[in-house]
């Protein structure tokens, strides 16, 4: 906490689909009130880049086949919106599409980031600050398997992989506008959005409204708890275990055992609440 001077707190990224039925409407809407900053069009795919407002807005889909696809949808990404960018593009949704926000016709909310920019005194300490989240910060119920470091950044999610499951988190140190921070992105994906009834309808959605930080948890060192659930895992498939002379023991006994060695391993010879 002595390292940080302040903490931004905001939406990130929105990546929103749309039906490929009202994708004409859409765009004739979105071009007519945005700079295009660039477009390619191959066989395969097109993609817009724009400015609304100066915000920046990626629209990409498939290029049209010989068989069309009612499934076939357009993709839109709307990178740190604003509220007014946020009103602004639910009433071009609202003007170009029925406005539904579930079903093969509904407009959806596929991923919604929510970052937490920590702002330090001395621009170095931020490593410092990425290092204890590395090494502290857990997503509650998540498996030994979520963590998954990628170069400088590091993801927590289902498997190492924040698109999976309801949620993920990716952190690390970024640069911006001549300044160092680190950002913790809480990435929510479509089940969490779901469960929570969360649409475009919502537009504009204060990140606050979230509780990002009632998904983790910071832990200091290992609970007595953490060390017994470590020797239960150690020894879940042993149902028996044999002592030094050889003579057969109960597998209560053996866990008891197992947790002292442990916890002498971790806390060396202290004694007490750990």
């Amino acid at each position: 906490i002595n390292y940080l001077s302040h903490i931004i707190i905001g939406i990130d990224r929105i990546q929103l689909s749309i039906p490929i039925l009202f994708s004409k409407q859409f765009l004739n809407h979105v071009l007519k009130v945005s700079k295009i900053i660039d477009h390619k069009n191959s066989r395969d795919k097109w993609f817009y880049k724009l400015l609304l407002n100066g915000c920046l807005i990626t629209i990409n889909g498939k290029s049209k086949s010989k068989v069309f696809d009612y499934n076939d949808r357009i993709y839109i990404e709307v990178f740190n919106p604003d509220s007014e960018i946020q009103e602004q593009l639910k009433k071009i949704i609202q003007i170009s599409t029925p406005g539904m926000t579930k079903g093969n016709y509904g407009i959806i909310i596929r991923q919604l980031e929510v970052s937490y920019d920590l702002y330090c005194y001395e621009a170095d300490n931020c490593s410092k600050i990425l290092r204890f989240i590395t090494d502290h910060l857990v997503k509650k119920y998540s498996r030994s398997n979520s963590y998954k470091p990628c170069y400088t950044t590091k993801y927590v999610g289902r498997n190492g992989n924040i698109r999976n499951g309801a949620l993920g988190i990716r952190s690390y140190v970024k640069k911006e506008s001549g300044e160092t921070f680190c950002r913790v992105e809480f990435q929510f994906n479509r089940p969490h959005l779901l469960k929570h009834d969360i649409s475009y309808l919502d537009f504009p959605i204060n990140p606050l409204t979230f509780n990002s930080l009632d998904h983790i948890e910071l832990f200091e060192n290992f609970s007595r708890l953490g060390i017994k659930n470590i020797t239960r895992s150690a020894l879940r498939n042993e149902n028996k275990c044999f002592d030094c002379i050889g003579e057969l023991i109960s597998n209560n006994l053996s866990q008891s055992l197992k947790q002292n060695e442990i916890r002498k391993i971790i806390l060396g010879n202290r004694v007490g609440r750990c």
